[in-house]
């Protein structure tokens, strides 16, 4: 009996050992398991955060390949319409992204912008943060004339016609035209003229947003200093009045300006504000078009017979009043016009000054990396 005891014993104390080793085997599996998923779980919000800022990064070179004088104006991030600080709800699925920080260098028109894109999984702690450069890469103009000035009506906005009017010219407007009534957009077509916008691309007349250039602080310097050789540079709000041939003459007025003109012609007039024209301004011998209007606010045709010229814009184009225009219009913000407005596209576009920097820009990111 006592044997048998010492045997039960034993036996008893190697079960509790045994007991002992797979519980203390299986709370190291179990602690390790605990352990690998918070691992994988931290890594799956980390890598989702990593997508959400790329995507953001991705927007934001979609919208500078698209909108390229964004970039030249160096437009905040605010002004972009990204998020500057985190969203309240989701922008990509299931996650967020909105813009740290956005730098341009310091040249004019800018070279670069140094970003920083915060990501982050809806309703976690885990954030991630990626810094990338964007540049701009600059191809200059084949002949000198870029293709959206011989479209004939060519806007960044929109265009709005609702009265009738005669239109003989290609449209094309980035955000989307209104045109009316309907046997205008007809005669469009039947004349062989391409209407197209970009605001809808499920449209059957959907193109590819265009660029539209934008006149740079560069631009306006080179005016000045082209103007400088013809003694016509101005300093300050201007009201001129010319009549005739002016030579191929350049004027720069930094401010607003108003022309009173009398059958003018081989005119550059070039504005860092608003330029107003009223009376006449006609083709060159031949037809060529040699004269332009180059405002960085908006150009009015407020009282006129007859306008043959160049109009580009930083911001909008109106003509207020009936009368005849033939040449080409290209604007920023907008083309609207009046009860019966007669516009006729020229393709002979000679002794246009544009700037040295009016190019076609591409966009690229470089020396991206997550911290």
């Amino acid at each position: 009996m006592v044997r048998i005891n010492r045997q039960e014993g034993t036996a008893l104390l190697g079960i509790i050992l045994v007991m002992m080793v797979l519980s203390f085997l299986g709370t190291s599996v179990f602690m390790n398991s605990n352990a690998e998923l918070k691992i994988n779980s931290h890594y799956t919000q980390s890598l989702r955060s990593l997508y959400a800022a790329e995507a953001g990064l991705q927007e934001l070179l979609h919208h500078f390949r698209w909108n390229p004088e964004d970039f030249l104006q160096k437009k905040s991030g605010q002004d972009l319409g990204f998020p500057i600080a985190e969203p309240p709800a989701q922008n990509v699925p299931g996650s967020k992204y909105w813009l740290m920080d956005l730098r341009y260098d310091a040249q004019i028109p800018p070279n670069y912008a140094e970003i920083i894109i915060v990501g982050k999984e809806v309703g976690q702690n885990a954030s991630c943060r990626i810094r990338a450069t964007i540049y701009a890469n600059a191809d200059a103009c084949s002949d000198g004339v870029p293709s959206i000035f011989k479209i004939g009506l060519a806007t960044a906005g929109n265009f709005s016609l609702k009265t009738p009017g005669d239109i003989r010219s290609s449209v094309h407007a980035n955000r989307g035209f209104s045109i009316e009534p309907s046997t205008v957009f007809d005669k469009l077509r039947e004349q062989q003229f391409s209407v197209t916008q970009s605001q809808d691309p499920n449209r059957p007349d959907y193109q590819k947003p265009l660029l539209v250039p934008v006149i740079s602080d560069k631009g306006f310097q080179e005016y000045q200093l082209k103007a400088q050789n013809f003694d016509s540079s101005f300093l300050g709000s201007q009201k001129l009045v010319l009549k005739g041939d002016q030579n191929n003459r350049i004027i720069y007025v930094n401010g607003d300006v108003t022309l009173d003109s009398d059958q003018v012609s081989g005119l550059t007039l070039a504005a860092t504000g608003s330029i107003t024209v009223n009376g006449s301004v006609v083709l060159a011998d031949g037809g060529l078009l040699n004269s332009a209007f180059i405002a960085g606010g908006n150009i009015l045709l407020k009282d006129f017979s007859e306008m043959s010229a160049l109009f580009w814009s930083n911001q909008s184009v109106i003509a207020a009043a009936t009368g005849k225009i033939s040449g080409t219009m290209v604007s920023q913000e907008s083309l609207s016009f009046g009860p019966g407005f007669q516009f006729v596209r020229v393709d002979s576009i000679s002794d246009i000054y544009f700037p040295s920097d009016l190019t076609k820009y591409s966009f690229a990111v470089k020396g991206w990396s997550q911290f």
